[in-house]
C-alpha cells in the first residue's frame, strides 16, 4: 500500500487530513527524500471562519497538499463531517516532531517570519535540543501586510541560497498561506509548512498554556488571558460564527429526506 494515501475529509470546504502527528511527519519526510514539492497547512477555527469570507484563502485550501488540525473544536466536531479525527496535530508540537526526525535524515531547514530576534532564538533553542539538526539559515522580514517585490525578491534569494529541505513559515494566518501558494514554485526547497506563531512560543517570546489546558483544548483560554486586546474580537466573533456554522451543519444532516414521488 502506498505510504501517501490518507483520507481527506471537508469541513466547510476545507479540507482536513485524517492523519495522526506520526503518520504526518512520515509523509513530510517522505516526501523531503522524494523530492517532492508540499505545502502543508493547519487548519484551525480562525481558518475556518475566515475562509467563509475570503474567496482566495478558501481556493488556496483546496490546493494544499497536506491540512493536518491545529485545533481541538475541530477534532470535537469532526465526526459531524464525516469521520472523528485521530488527534489534534498543533502547530508547535509538530515543528518540535519534525526537526527530532529531521536530525536523523540529514534534512535542513530555514526559519522564516517572526519579529528580529525571535526567529533567531527560536533557530538557537532548536538546535540546543537536537544538535545534529541542519539549520540552513533564517530571516525575519519586516512587519509588513504585503512585501514589494524587492522584499520578496529578497526573500526567495535568501532561501535559495541555502536550499533547505523544509521551509517554516511564520507570517501569521492567510499571509503566511497565500504567500506559499504564490511564491512556493520559486523556492529551492520541498516542504513549505505555515506555523503562525510557532516561533514565538520556540523562542519563549510568548509562554505556552500549561498541558492540562493543552489536551482539555483551552488553549485558546491561556491566550485570551494573555492578549485579550488582540484576541478577544477574533474569539468572541470568531468561536460565535464557527459555533453557528456548526449548529446548521448538524441540523441539515438531521433534517428528514422528502419522499420522492412516484
Amino acid at each position: 500500500m502506498d505510504k501517501d494515501v490518507f483520507e481527506r475529509l471537508y469541513f466547510l470546504d476545507i479540507p482536513v487530513d485524517h492523519l495522526t502527528m506520526d503518520k504526518a511527519v512520515d509523509i513530510i519526510l517522505e516526501r523531503v527524500q522524494s523530492r517532492r514539492k508540499t505545502m502543508v497547512f493547519t487548519p484551525n477555527v480562525d481558518h475556518l471562519v475566515k475562509a467563509q469570507f475570503d474567496e482566495e484563502f478558501k481556493k488556496i485550501y483546496s490546493q494544499v497538499d497536506l491540512s493536518l488540525v491545529d485545533g481541538m473544536p475541530l477534532v470535537w466536531v469532526s465526526a459531524i463531517f464525516g469521520r472523528t479525527l485521530p488527534q489534534r496535530i498543533n502547530g508547535t508540537n509538530l515543528v518540535w516532531k519534525l526537526c527530532e526526525l529531521a536530525q536523523t535524515r540529514d534534512a535542513t531547514l530555514f526559519l522564516l517570519g517572526a519579529k528580529d530576534g525571535i526567529t533567531s532564538r527560536a533557530a538557537y533553542n532548536l538546535q540546543t535540543r537536537f544538535p545534529q539538526l541542519k539549520i540552513a539559515g533564517y530571516y525575519s522580514p519586516p512587519f509588513e501586510t504585503i512585501f514589494d517585490k524587492d522584499e520578496v525578491t529578497r526573500i526567495i534569494d535568501k532561501v535559495n541560497s541555502c536550499k533547505p529541505d523544509i521551509l517554516l513559515v511564520a507570517f501569521g494566518p492567510l499571509k503566511q498561506e497565500k504567500w506559499i501558494y504564490e511564491y512556493h514554485r520559486f523556492l529551492d526547497s520541498y516542504i513549505f509548512l505555515g506555523v503562525g506563531g510557532a516561533l514565538d512560543l520556540i523562542s519563549g517570546h510568548i509562554r505556552r498554556a500549561p498541558k492540562w489546558m493543552q489536551d482539555m483544548g483551552l488553549e485558546w483560554l491561556f491566550r485570551l488571558s494573555r492578549e485579550p486586546k488582540r484576541l478577544w474580537k477574533r474569539y468572541l466573533f470568531g468561536n460565535t460564527i464557527f459555533i453557528y456554522l456548526v449548529l446548521k451543519k448538524a441540523l441539515s444532516s438531521l433534517a428528514p429526506r422528502g419522499r420522492s414521488s412516484r
